[in-house]
């Protein structure tokens, strides 16, 4: 996999693998999806078994694991499938090993990092959550997880309202440069704002890394 095209070429093998299989399977499926690697199928529960055989038996380089509904519930990737009657509904999934710990408020990354943590798990809430009632519950939870770390409230609240494109407020500006540099607590901030109204956009990194730190250790060592 350490190509650049090895990503396309199991993506290809993949969807020719899909339709050998699909075309010739023993028993009809009302739902086949796939993200990558992870399938998400609908189909009788007499014919589960059968039609797992029938994967496995195509290609010896591939093979599938199932994982059956339990109590009507399935996770895929990081959704809930819980089936009521014939409807699917849908909720965040989380292992049992979470333990809900996000970039720290206090850490010192970007303010832009510690936003985007907001933004992301309150949309991905917005689009998984299926039900006026799930969506409730994944708010309360977050807003708990926000604040266990650290948080403040005008940052969380401030993504829980729809935000304003570019064009509502009147800025037309593009980038025509993007650059990266070491973030510097207090300063990067100023700077990236200074340069973007001159159109270069700033991308933050660490300024201390693991393996800087290990190299000054040898450097030590080896001086000693």
């Amino acid at each position: 996999m350490g190509s650049p095209i090895s990503v396309i070429l199991a993506e290809i093998t993949m969807q020719q693998f899909e339709n050998e299989i699909l075309s010739a399977a023993p028993t009809s499926l009302k739902l086949w999806t796939r993200y990558v690697d992870d399938v998400f199928a609908i189909l009788k529960a007499r014919d589960v078994d059968g039609f797992l055989e029938h994967l496995n038996g195509k290609h010896e380089a591939i093979q599938f694991e199932m994982e059956k509904e339990a109590e009507g519930e399935l996770p895929f990737l990081d959704v809930l499938v819980k089936r009521v009657g014939d409807i699917l509904v849908t909720s965040v999934y989380r292992k049992a090993t979470h333990t809900d710990r996000l970039l720290d408020f206090g850490s010192d990354h970007p303010i832009c990092h510690k936003k985007s943590v907001v933004k992301t798990l309150w949309n991905r809430a917005e689009r998984v959550c299926s039900t006026e009632t799930s969506l409730t519950e994944e708010r309360s939870r977050l807003r708990r997880v926000f604040r266990a770390n650290g948080y403040p409230n005008h940052v969380v609240i401030r993504w829980t309202v729809p935000q304003r494109k570019e064009t509502d407020l009147g800025e037309t500006r593009t980038a025509t440069t993007r650059i990266s540099v070491p973030y510097v607590r207090g300063v990067s901030e100023v700077t990236a704002r200074i340069l973007n109204k001159n159109g270069v956009t700033i991308a933050h990194k660490p300024s201390n890394t693991l393996r800087g730190a290990l190299t000054r250790v040898k450097d030590k060592i080896l001086t000693v």
